[in-house]
């Protein structure tokens, strides 16, 4: 499973969620597999983003989160022109899409780098998931049931 359903995560169809006739089954899982399908192009484009700029690779460990999303997007856009250039990132001497980290440094952390006590607590707090005001569990739940059927009727028509 992994994640919740929600209006901001698509999650495929369950076993359990497939339906009751042959049609819906067929339908689902062809739906799970387009998306599956996407999914891997998805993690495709961040291997490569990664492999591209390693110091994505251990970016944990940031003193301010709004500079790390502002590096990333740099990143992002810098990678994209790249590729519009016919830059391929596979190409690099240096690429891989090992995820390597410093030595002594746990994943995602940089063991140069100090962590405030109080962004230790930050980041306890970022670990747990917190609905905005007025979502609840179920809401979102909800929502995302809706929005999944919604999309399922545009992927695989009935």
């Amino acid at each position: 499973k992994g994640y919740p359903c929600s209006p901001y995560t698509l999650r495929p169809f369950a076993e359990n969620e497939l339906g009751n006739t042959l049609e819906d089954k067929r339908r689902r899982r062809k739906f799970n597999k387009a998306l599956s399908s996407e999914r891997i192009e998805v993690e495709h484009a961040f291997g490569d983003l990664k492999g591209r700029f390693q110091a994505l690779k251990c970016l944990g460990g940031v003193d301010n989160l709004g500079d790390a999303f502002r590096a990333v997007e740099a990143l992002t856009i810098l990678h994209n022109i790249c590729l519009d250039f016919g830059d391929n990132a596979r190409e690099l001497p240096d690429f891989t899409l090992e995820d390597e980290y410093p030595p002594g440094a746990a994943e995602g952390e940089d063991p140069d780098v100090e962590v405030e006590p109080e962004y230790q607590a930050w980041l306890g707090l970022a670990r747990g998931v917190q609905n905005r005001r007025g979502e609840t569990d179920h809401s979102m739940k909800l929502a995302g049931y809706t929005l999944r059927l919604q999309v399922l009727d545009k992927v695989v028509p009935p």
